[in-house]
């Protein structure tokens, strides 16, 4: 992932499909950058995976800030990334009706 390209939306078995078209939804409505990456693991190497499976289920969506040398002294990455996180999260969530569905159904 590049730095200052937006904020990481994964895919993978750990993410909800609604939760994840609704971020990508909320990005092209407010031109917000965000970059695509798949899941190298089975559980994605995140606490998406437990999250997503505590007592019936809860929809996830992992949303991450590219960075280079993670927990090392210096550690670094792009403000722009972390502030678009941030305005994603808020967008997505502003638009909730309060009857949404996030059972996966086709």
């Amino acid at each position: 992932a590049s730095l200052g390209a937006g904020p990481i939306l994964t895919r993978s078995c750990d993410n909800n499909r609604i939760w994840g078209q609704m971020l990508r939804d909320s990005a092209a409505k407010y031109n917000i950058p965000y970059q695509e990456s798949d899941a190298h693991r089975a559980t994605g190497g995140t606490d998406t995976a437990a999250i997503q499976l505590t007592r019936a289920g809860v929809a996830t969506a992992l949303i991450s800030i590219p960075n280079r040398y993670m927990h090392s002294q210096v550690e670094m990455c792009d403000l722009r990334d972390a502030e678009a996180a941030v305005q994603l999260l808020t967008e997505t969530i502003a638009s909730l009706q309060g009857d949404e569905s996030f059972i996966p159904v086709e």
